[in-house]
């Protein structure tokens, strides 16, 4: 069973544990969380990564996680502020 339901409800566990991590300034560990989800799709996952990485001073990778998070949104800075 499972299924659908049970990958968002993982996806969501490991996106909060991250952000909670991101928050403490643990940003090794919300590195790691954030590197095993596996959703290369959903733009929020390359934001945080590059925040991530930015705060970690790992510059390349923070702005390759840019570079994806601005191909998926190109118009975020334009957006960023509007209403979903």
């Amino acid at each position: 069973m499972g299924g659908f339901g049970a990958r968002l409800r993982s996806f969501a566990a490991a996106v909060s544990s991250c952000l909670n991590a991101f928050r403490k300034k643990d940003y090794r560990a919300a590195r790691d969380i954030v590197l095993k989800i596996s959703m290369p799709s959903y733009f929020c996952t390359h934001a945080v990564t590059a925040a991530v990485y930015g705060q970690l001073g790992e510059r390349e990778a923070a702005q390759r996680a840019l570079r994806e998070f601005l191909a998926q949104r190109p118009n975020f800075a334009a957006v960023a502020r509007e209403d979903p």
